[in-house]
């Protein structure tokens, strides 16, 4: 009976272990998810990061001037000198600001505290960091640091202070040091743990000495012994506001946190774009990560923890662009957390584009090559009087683009700028532009209208090819050179005159001008004109022609397939009318002078013609030697 009852006794102790067992399981899964609900609270899993707008972040560099924003201030009260006799010179306190401001900047984007400040104590270190970099031209502490003849107190000093700055050798101005330099971190040295950028936007950065001599700048940052409690334990660069004045393809993204977090397991990040829904995919542990990937434990600027990833596949981040970044498998204290997600919105700094209207506003500079490459939306564009240069194809196959308006101080068109902009009709090009590029409005199939500049010299190689609606163009004094193929297919061209300034016309210059009718030289002395082969081929509408004696030389089919000319007439200086220069033609007259001494075979003129020349001229020999109608004139 004893035994009965101790074999119950087992058999329900036995059934009642599995709930108990599944008892402690719910406790501690309670008491775990307790836990992460308390750090979700305290907003481990998100970007504790104020974020601004675009708008904010301009309205703050407008107010810390930076960059291209306004005139550079001088560089030095004390010029430094890098040959011997050695001096480190000094910084002015408005070039240093600069620089400052830079940093405080790039934290604002972040959305971290903007204090760091200036340590007046090591600048002098800071200097002499920087002078031994522009003597030797080495921007680490080594051996060949040893320039014959440097102080040696100012040596000790610099190799001191370099072990641990910030160094950046490319840029002649500070805030251009720290932004494409520093920040970027885009050089492969750096760009597995972007140390120098975790430094610069850590939270525990108080203070920095700076020094700079012609290219190379020295940063010493110092650092708080422990972070503010109230500061961000993770930060993002790009920010999700992000200005791509400061960032480029060749930029890493990075996320980085505190000492807390861990991100050694199987973190994967992915990166969607919004506007067409492309996904890249991150992570050690995956088969294949869609581009560069790191994770990095090195401590740099007070943080030990950073992911690092760069995607492949993309040319250029544009305005108006949009990811969603979504890491997994990140740990805070053995916690794996949530998926950390947020947005990156790429905008120009000092562009605004919005409804199809684009504005660029001071103190912008340049615009970068492709920057609105075939923007489906851009209808109109105001260009601020700062900017001195477009890059290429910068508005190339925006096909709803109507109006621009370029700015007074651009200086070329550059390569492709307008090509396939089939909706634009007109535009007025600034007096200062000198060059229009290669195929810089090919294919803008309702351009009627083109001012062109004063000052123009050359017009690049198919510059207006297959601008069919283009009806007539002046072209300026100061024109030098038609490249090939630089009106070809311009089939509504009325009429043209060629300034007398014009060296050569290049090879097709005008073939296919199917309209024109009209083609006169301005009238003076000037330098010889080439005139090349096929220049005017297919013009079927040109009935007469007069050339100047500064063509020296009538090339192959310069005039092939004119099928109206009838009349032609050559000036004294003339020397030469090559083969089937006037083919496919039924010439009626032709005018040549004493100063003609070569013609080719018996295509170089329509056997329709009658020649006008001298007596005892060539061409008055060729006629006879060929039975050709000719007439004799004084």
């Amino acid at each position: 009976m004893g035994l009965k009852v101790r074999c119950l006794s087992v058999c329900m102790l036995c059934g009642l272990l599995p709930l108990h067992i599944k008892a402690m399981n719910v406790m501690a899964d309670s008491t775990r998810q307790a836990k992460l609900d308390s750090l979700l609270n305290i907003g481990v899993a998100r970007l504790t990061v104020h974020n601004p707008t675009a708008d904010d972040i301009r309205a703050y560099i407008k107010q810390h001037p930076m960059l291209d924003y306004g005139e550079q201030p001088a560089k030095y009260t004390q010029q430094p000198k890098v040959r011997s006799p050695f001096a480190p010179g000094s910084l002015s306190e408005s070039f240093v600001l600069r620089g400052l401001n830079a940093i405080n900047a790039m934290r604002y984007i972040a959305g971290i505290e903007q204090n760091v400040q200036t340590d007046a104590t090591q600048a002098g270190d800071a200097q002499a960091a920087a002078l031994l970099c522009a003597a030797t031209k080495q921007v680490q502490p080594t051996a060949k640091m040893l320039p014959i003849g440097y102080d040696k107190g100012l040596q000790q000093r610099g190799l001191r202070l370099l072990a641990d700055a910030l160094v950046g050798e490319s840029a002649e101005q500070t805030d251009r040091a720290v932004v494409f330099d520093l920040v970027r971190d885009a050089r492969k040295a750096e760009m597995s743990d972007v140390t120098r950028r975790r430094t610069l936007l850590s939270t525990s950065l108080q203070s920095v000495a700076i020094g700079q001599v012609g290219k190379y700048t020295v940063l010493k940052p110092m650092l708080q012994s422990v972070a503010p409690t109230n500061a961000p334990k993770i930060v993002a660069w790009p920010a999700q506001q992000m200005p791509l004045d400061y960032f480029d393809v060749n930029t890493p993204l990075s996320l980085s946190f505190s000492d807390d977090y861990d991100i050694k397991g199987n973190v994967v990040v992915l990166m969607v774009r919004q506007h067409d829904g492309r996904v890249w995919k991150f992570g050690r542990l995956l088969p294949k990560s869609d581009g560069f990937y790191n994770t990095s434990t090195v401590t740099a600027g007070g943080t030990s923890r950073c992911i690092v990833w760069r995607p492949s596949g993309i040319d250029q981040y544009r305005p108006n662009d949009r990811f969603v970044i979504r890491v997994s498998g990140v740990k805070y204290q053995g916690f794996e957390l949530p998926p950390i997600e947020y947005t990156v919105s790429f905008f120009s700094l000092f562009t605004v584009f919005s409804q199809g209207y684009l504005r660029v506003v001071e103190p912008v500079s340049s615009i970068a090559p492709g920057a609105y490459k075939a923007n489906a939306e851009l209808v109109s564009a105001d260009i601020a009087r700062s900017v001195t240069s477009i890059g290429s194809a910068a508005f190339a196959g925006c096909i709803k683009l109507e109006r621009v308006e370029l700015s007074a101080a651009l200086l070329d068109i550059s390569a492709e700028m307008f090509k396939g902009c089939v909706s634009l009709k007109s535009i007025a090009l600034p007096q200062t532009v000198t060059n229009i590029g290669v195929e810089a409005f090919a294919g803008c199939a309702a351009l009627q209208r083109v001012g062109i500049s004063y000052k123009l010299e050359r017009i690049e190689r198919a510059a207006f090819n297959g601008c069919t609606a283009l009806s007539e163009i002046d072209l300026p004094e100061s024109l030098r050179e038609i490249a090939p193929n630089a009106f070809a297919g311009c089939t509504n061209l009325s009429q043209i005159t060629i300034p007398q300034g014009v060296r050569k016309i290049g090879v097709s210059a005008f073939t296919g001008c199917t309209s024109l009718q009209r083609l006169s030289f301005e009238a003076g002395e000037a330098a010889t004109l080439e005139l090349s082969s096929h220049a005017f081929q297919g013009c079927s509408s040109l009935d007469s022609i007069s050339l100047p004696g500064s063509v020296l030389s009538l090339e192959e089919q310069v005039f092939d397939g004119c099928t109206s000319l009838r009349v032609v007439r050559l000036n004294e200086g003339t020397q030469r009318i090559a083969d089937n220069a006037f083919g496919r033609i039924k010439l009626e007259r032709i005018y040549i002078p004493a100063s003609v001494q070569q013609i080719g075979r018996v295509s170089a003129i329509p056997s329709t013609a009658t020649i006008y020349c001298p007596a005892g001229s060539y061409a008055e020999k060729w006629a006879k030697s060929l039975f050709r109608k000719y007439v004799i004139v004084k």
